[in-house]
């Protein structure tokens, strides 16, 4: 995707039209699906390959993902506050969590969160998303 780009190595004035035009592609993703890939994250992507190479484009690991980084008891006490309020958010949750510390301030997402309350059934699954369409 960035190949094209690099190769041409476009001048002053004509970066912004190369990267409009790749953005205006579409891809086929690694398992054959079409894509779409936004200007700013195939600037991203030059950046990082002429910065660091190919391997700067691998992504980068993430020792903690997820709910680990909340632990056994901090779920527990933020599922059993989900249950008292269902309506409650999970945002809500983690800042009364926050605020009584019993969880300090910093990485704790609401993505971690909700992962962490629905793999404790304290709350529903996502809704599914709407395919995206193809321009």
């Amino acid at each position: 995707m960035i190949s094209a780009y690099v190769a041409l190595a476009p001048g002053r004035g004509q970066r912004r039209l190369l990267l409009e035009q790749l953005a205006a592609k579409t891809w086929t993703a690694p398992d054959g699906e079409p894509m779409h890939v936004a200007a700013e994250t195939i600037r991203t992507w030059i950046r990082r390959y002429r910065a660091g190479g190919l391997g700067a484009l691998r992504d980068k690991p993430r020792p903690r993902r997820g709910i680990q980084v909340l632990s056994a008891e901090q779920i527990a006490l933020a599922c059993q506050l989900k249950r008292e309020v269902p309506a409650r958010s999970v945002d809500r949750v983690l800042r009364i969590l926050e605020s009584s510390g019993q969880v300090p301030p910093g990485p704790n997402g609401p993505s971690a969160g909700s992962r962490a309350a629905r793999g404790h059934g304290a709350q529903a699954p996502p809704s599914p998303r709407a395919p995206r369409r193809s321009s």
